[in-house]
């Protein structure tokens, strides 16, 4: 027999060096760099893009010109240096502009890499020989406008402290007023490229901060200031890099409403900070606090201090868009002490501008390099509000008229937004709440163009007293509200009956009954009609429409009796129908024949409850069309369990709006219960004149809705959760750990977006998400992909997420999860997980069956797990078989003659080498894959 050498092969991987068309060309001890780019027309897509470095003067000169990549597409562009300033000591800005039309809508991403970084970079690998990689990624989208990509204004200069709060902060700001985030990223060397062994600067703190507290490295996302406090196991003179990439994001709103955040692109300024040793202390800055401003209505006259704990002298320097010369007058000015900047019409946008203040001390050379302290202030420029609202009140035709003066900022506004209330409100609005003041319960009614002066309400009620705001609203992409105007409160004159109450005493089919209250009108501008009054009450069926059945009359009633006029309407079918009434009013009305009409009252209805049943819930909604608000108070839900008897608050909703109230059961799961329920509406007119008047309506205005039930319907399956199971590596794992061994199960049950939970009733493919509805979870193993699920092995509460399966003599198998819910139902699997075991097969080369009871029989070294059978042969040198066993794990040739495996053994075998084959199957998941063959010589021994 033939013995198999398994031979070695060697593969030499040869590689080679693409010459590409980035800027290489010389070593510039490069700081840092960034790229910007802006569009030079809406109309078109052609971009100025400008490639700013920072260089160290003391290496060669800089570059004459430098290559841009434009990805995807591979596109060079080339551009001559620009200029090149002094921006600190021994420090230059390197700058290179570049025009480039794009070919159409895409994500693009810019690059520019050259050689070399400085070499005192300790933070990575090799920095002499890696290059300076910076990258900005422009997303173009017809659908969101004009992107310019964010600017970064302050240069990455200043230089680390051991032992002191080291702070950078870019400067950034977004020309169209887009929202930037700030996060720290690995610096590149080229594109996809992190530089080799990084290690961020949290590697590199005191054991303390500069106050003596816990040591912090980080990025505000908000602010973009990177704080390093403190810098510590560096030599001084030593360098480091960081990436900060600052992202921008646009605000859209859709035609439903619906905000939304779209993604436009970075800029990656890389930068490097040197770290010196200095017995200098850094100044500290004083600043106020963020600002809010309304255009041509405030200024900002603000002092800004820095004190130095050594007694040096400071210098304070402010930075931000509003000092650029791009920036539309009038721009703000800072004369190292005062701040002073009266915004217009112009400025005003969403996003609060930024001011980067630094303090730099300076100290004496004997104590080392100059030290910084940072501070932002954030300043946002709101709209002013518009002045001069007046309300004029149209009793004749029910209607308010409102007028303001023009506004100021109309030719930069988008539109005009009114905003009205019920009642008049007790306090203004706050500084910086824009819009209609919160937590008010101001309404939007309509908008208008920015031009407007005056708008008609037409949807107003007798008796309601309302407040009325306006406010400005400014366009994408920069945004931005005004503040409202100052409010004005106003109501029609009472000159109709007014409905106090219309509430449900009864449910029933054929004898419900309804309590219907109303008072007199007693405000008559144009003078009191003759007395003395009249009233006939009509009902109509539904929420509003005719009212042609009479219920109700009262004649020669005193116009100064101020008694609530009260009366039951009974014999109504309460329990299916919504019914609403309308007041006529009479005067001259000593009785029918001598009542002249004068008008008549605002339709008022009973509350309807509609319930609609889910799995596991009930929807509660009640609808009503009252002359008075039911908004901005509670409303009371009761139930009751299988009759209409005994009730009990079960819950209270405020409706912030007058026309419906919503409330969904949770509670209502249990199967084969009828659930009852009714709701209490409180509500009120708002309006002082009417209290006045009639000093026991100073409570709110109570009514019921009628009785209804349902039951909940639950035949809908929970959604299967996510499974997972922890993973074995073989690399580590422990084969003499074991058996037995066991699998560590777990599972989220959400809707894909973190939620653990969706509303009762919602569903998702046909099954729902409903964590407080699970009862328990099934779990099912198989041992190999081959077989099949049976019943479950263990079921848990529904309030578990982990299994630990233990007790296996294999780890191979594979598992699915179900949720059932209270109800029963049972989801479908969970996605499938399947664990395997891992191999370990060694066998001796060498063993001594001389009787002295050590290595007298062949058989696997140990630990030998995870196997299930071994066909073992055994030749000899001339390829005769002398040994076989067919299925043995433990083989236990004893060294004798035994080529069939049907007896222990024939005559004992001479000492000498053998060769085998030794086929094992494996306990494996996938029993396709569960044999290897093995192959090797043994030597025996006597």
């Amino acid at each position: 027999m033939k013995q198999l050498n398994t031979n070695i092969f060697r593969f030499l991987i040869f590689g080679f060096i693409f010459l590409s068309s980035y800027s290489v060309a010389h070593a510039t001890h490069l700081r840092a760099g960034q790229i910007t780019a802006s569009q030079l027309s809406p109309n078109s897509l052609t971009y100025r893009i400008t490639l700013i470095v920072y260089r160290d003067t003391r290496g060669v000169p800089a570059d004459p010109q430098a290559t841009l990549v434009i990805q995807p597409g591979g596109v060079s562009l080339t551009a001559p240096l620009l200029d090149e300033v002094p921006v600190a000591p021994l420090i230059t800005r390197v700058r290179y502009v570049f025009t480039y039309t794009f070919p159409g809508a895409g994500t693009y991403r810019l690059g520019y890499r050259e050689q070399f970084r400085n070499g005192c970079t300790v933070n990575m690998s090799n920095a002499l020989e890696t290059d300076l990689f910076v990258e900005s990624q422009l997303v173009i989208q017809p659908f969101v406008g004009v992107n310019n990509s964010p600017i970064l204004l302050a240069p990455p200069v200043d230089q680390a402290a051991l032992g002191q709060k080291f702070l950078h902060n870019p400067a950034a700001y977004d020309p169209d007023g887009d929202s930037l985030s700030f996060k720290l990223v690995t610096p590149k060397r080229n594109f996809d490229t992190e530089v080799s062994n990084y290690r961020p600067l949290n590697n590199y703190l005191s054991a303390i901060s500069e106050s003596g507290g816990t040591p912090f490295y980080g990025i505000d996302p908000v602010t973009g200031t990177v704080t390093w406090d403190a810098p510590g196991g560096l030599a001084n003179g030593s360098c480091v890099n960081i990436a900060i990439k600052v992202e921008e994001w646009r605000k859209v709103v859709n035609a439903q409403g619906q905000v939304s955040y779209v993604f436009l692109g970075y800029v990656v300024r890389d930068m490097q900070i040197v770290v010196t040793q200095t017995t200098n202390r850094r100044p500290l800055l004083q600043v106020p606090g963020d600002a809010c401003v309304a255009a041509t209505q405030e200024s900002l006259n603000e002092v800004i201090t820095a004190t130095d704990p050594d007694g040096h002298s400071v210098q304070i320097t402010a930075t931000g868009q509003v000092f650029d010369s791009s920036f539309p007058a009038p721009r703000a000015s800072f004369d190292g002490t005062t701040f002073q900047w009266a915004p217009s019409c112009e400025h005003i946008r969403a996003q609060p501008y930024q001011i980067v203040f630094k303090a730099q001390d300076n100290p004496p050379p004997s104590l080392g390099e100059p030290l910084v302290d940072i501070k932002v202030w954030n300043i946002k420029v709101v709209g002013p509000k518009p002045v001069n609202l007046q309300a004029n009140v149209d009793n004749a035709n029910d209607e308010i008229t409102l007028t303001w003066d023009p506004y100021v900022c109309a030719a930069k506004a988008q539109k005009l937004i009114v905003w009205r209330k019920d009642g008049c409100s007790s306090g203004n609005p706050m500084n910086c709440d824009t819009g209609a003041p919160d937590g008010q319960g101001y309404v939007a009614i309509a908008e208008l163009p920015p031009t407007a002066t005056s708008y008609t309400d037409k949807r107003v009620k007798v008796g309601r007293r309302y407040s009325y705001r306006i406010s400005a609203v400014f366009p994408p992409p920069a945004g931005g509200e005004s503040y409202a105007s100052d409010e004005v409160c106003v109501a029609l004159a009472i000159d109709v009956p007014l409905f106090t109450k219309v509430d449900i005493t009864n449910t029933d089919a054929n004898n419900g009954s309804i309590e219907v209250n109303f008072i007199q009108p007693f405000q008559f501008p144009n003078g009191t009609p003759p007395s003395p009054f009249g009233y006939v009450v009509y009902r109509g069926e539904g929420l509003d429409g005719n009212a042609n059945t009479p219920v109700f009359s009262l004649y020669n009633v005193n116009p100064a009796d101020r008694s609530i006029i009260s009366f039951i309407d009974n014999g109504l079918n309460t329990l299916d129908k919504s019914y609403h009434y309308r007041i006529a009013f009479f005067s001259n009305a000593t009785d029918a024949n001598s009542a002249v009409f004068v008008d008549s009252s605002d339709v008022a209805s009973t509350v309807r409850l509609s319930l609609t049943p889910k799995s596991n819930c009930i929807d509660l909604r009640w609808d009503y069309n009252t002359p008075w608000s039911n908004a901005l108070q509670n409303h009371d839900i009761f139930q009751s369990l299988n009759s209409a008897g005994s009730f009990n608050l079960l819950a209270q909703f405020m409706p912030t709006v007058t026309e419906y109230g919503f409330y969904t059961d949770t509670g209502a799961g249990q199967d084969n219960t009828t659930y009852f329920y009714y709701i209490l509406t409180r509500g009120s007119y708002y309006n002082d004149d009417i209290t006045n008047e009639y000093p026991s309506l100073s409570v709110p205005l109570v009514n019921r809705s009628q009785i209804n039930s349902a039951q909940p319907d639950d035949q809908v399956p929970p959604c299967p959760p996510v499974l997972s199971v922890q993973a074995i590596d073989c690399a580590t794992f422990d084969f003499t750990a074991g058996p037995p061994f066991s699998n560590q199960l777990q599972w989220s049950f959400n809707n894909g977006n973190g939620s653990g939970s969706g509303s009762c009733g919602e569903t998702i493919n046909g099954c729902e998400y409903e964590a407080s509805n699970i009862a328990v979870f099934r779990i099912y193993y198989k041992p190999n992909t081959e077989a099949s699920y049976g019943s479950p092995i263990a079921e848990v509460s529904g309030t578990q997420f982990s299994f630990t399966h233990g007790g296996l003599n294999s780890l191979a198998g594979c598992y699915v999860i179900t949720a059932v819910d209270q109800s029963g139902n049972e989801s479908a699997f969970s996605n499938e997980v399947c664990v395997d075991n891992c191999i370990q097969f060694k066998l001796p080369n060498v063993f001594t069956p001389n009787g002295d009871g050590f290595n007298d029989v062949f058989t696997p070294l140990e630990p030998l797990l995870f196997v299930e059978s071994i066909e073992f042969e055994v030749v000899n040198r001339w390829g005769k078989r002398v040994f076989y066993s067919a299925s043995d794990p433990a083989i236990n040739w004893n060294g004798r003659y035994n080529p069939d495996g049907n007896s222990s053994g024939g005559s004992e075998l001479p000492s000498g080498v053998y060769y085998y084959i030794a086929k094992v199957r494996f306990l494996r998941v996938d029993p396709k894959n569960s044999e290897q063959l093995f192959q090797g010589w043994i030597h025996l021994l006597r």
